[in-house]
């Protein structure tokens, strides 16, 4: 196994993972921030937030199949998303709901407001 599947496979693995997650996590706002030149709107922050989303499924994909990595790297990636599949699908209806609860909502009174979740 070359240095460099093994760094991604140690950076995919406990603590590592964990810490890569809450640095990736605390550099979310900010990159939203500098993204939308300022401005602070819900609708703003929900097409970069699903651009996000579907970036961290799309990138990691492309590079699986474009570089050259080893069997055995490929094979146990395999197993972790398989793992992450079968667990993940009700993290993602939670962000789902989330999100939906967290977006506006027409009011009579008042044109949009947020829904009082939020």
């Amino acid at each position: 196994m070359k240095f460099l599947e093994h760094f991604l496979i140690k950076l995919d693995s406990w603590p590592w993972s964990a810490i890569s997650h809450v640095v990736l996590g605390l550099g979310i706002p900010p990159a939203f921030r500098a993204v939308s030149a300022g401005r602070d709107g819900v609708g703003a922050f929900l097409v970069l937030f699903i651009g996000l989303l579907i970036t961290l499924r799309v990138v990691p994909a492309v590079l699986r199949r474009a570089l050259p990595f080893s069997v055995e790297t490929k094979e146990l990636w395999k197993v972790r998303r398989y793992i992450a599949k079968r667990h993940d699908s009700y993290q993602w209806q939670k962000l789902s709901g989330s999100v939906s609860a967290c977006c506006p909502i027409p009011s009579s009174t008042m044109g949009l407001e947020m829904a009082s979740l939020c």
